[in-house]
């Protein structure tokens, strides 16, 4: 509650205004491209929500907003004065909306920029028929646990950059950037530690259809072959490729999927797990090994069977 919104006990009943409510989400939702999290945007959501709740019957913007119901001018309507100005709180309400996508047709290069900032409750947007020149394309933008995604589908044939920025958890930092069927591993400068954007930039297919971005990290598979893509890219493997897991290129008799579960080098055959010791002591079973110079475990079995080391 508050008194902004006449919701708090004793509010002075003034009438807030559509235009600055607007401005005040905007304000925010620009405000997430200087920090991680969604705190922010959200705000912008929320300002949003109470802005669409008061458009009343018509659906229009305007200038002021009635404190409360008694003292609609017309019932029903919330929008009570200023109606020359209409059409700029109703355009600003429009880009209060586009604030998540935050879309910028650039028509010199044929470009076109967007950073999406999702709320907390969002984890996925979509906007259709976007405009560049004469190109029309529709997107769809998803977060998930490892992995941020664009989709975009042109309607239209004809040549179609791409200059955007990706969002994933600040601190990151990301694995891999694969679009349209290939990878790369984005450079430093292009990903901000703070924020979590992702910058990625290039070209659509010239034909019609959909073109895809996505931006990898923590222990994505994008292969989905349960090994993650930085430890495909660690050890020189293609990590859109399936066939990865199961392939043992040490020829150890170990497979990917396997070593990358044991913890060893799957490009040497001396790197194996090996158990190291073996102590019984009354009803204890001890079992050490080793897979790595740096990694060792030990099992210990409380009511183990007899076990014999040869």
């Amino acid at each position: 509650t508050d008194n902004y919104w006449n919701t708090a006990a004793g509010a002075y009943l003034h009438s807030p205004w559509f235009l600055a409510s607007s401005w005040y989400g905007e304000y925010y939702a620009r405000w997430q491209d200087y920090v991680g999290g969604k705190t922010l945007v959200t705000t912008n959501l929320t300002m949003l929500d109470k802005l669409i709740a008061k458009l009343g019957p018509v659906g229009l913007a305007s200038e002021q907003i009635a404190p409360t119901t008694g003292l609609q001018k017309y019932p029903g309507f919330w929008l009570q004065t200023a109606w020359p100005n209409v059409w700029e709180s109703h355009s600003t309400l429009i880009e209060q909306m586009m604030m998540f996508l935050d879309y910028k047709p650039q028509a010199t290069n044929h470009t076109c920029y967007f950073a999406p900032k999702l709320p907390n409750s969002w984890s996925t947007i979509t906007f259709n028929n976007m405009l560049l020149e004469n190109q029309r394309f529709d997107i769809a933008v998803t977060e998930n646990a490892s992995n941020t995604r664009a989709d975009i589908n042109k309607r239209t044939a004809g040549a179609l950059n791409y200059d955007a920025y990706l969002r994933i958890p600040a601190g990151g930092p990301p694995v891999m950037v694969v679009t349209n069927g290939a990878y790369y591993v984005p450079a430093g400068a292009d990903y901000d530690t703070s924020t979590g954007r992702v910058h990625v930039h290039g070209a659509f297919n010239n034909a019609a259809g959909v073109n895809s971005i996505i931006v990898t990290y923590g222990t994505n598979s994008y292969a989905g072959d349960e090994i993650p893509d930085y430890w495909a890219l660690q050890y020189g493997f293609n990590p859109l490729d399936p066939s990865v897991a199961n392939a043992d290129p040490d020829g150890d008799g170990l497979s990917n999927l396997q070593e990358f579960l044991a913890g060893t080098d799957p490009t040497s055959s001396a790197s194996t797990m090996r158990i190291t010791s073996i102590i019984r002591t009354g009803n204890i079973n001890t079992i050490t090994w080793q897979s790595t110079d740096t990694l060792t475990g030990t099992f210990t079995d409380v009511a183990g069977p007899d076990i014999t080391a040869s």
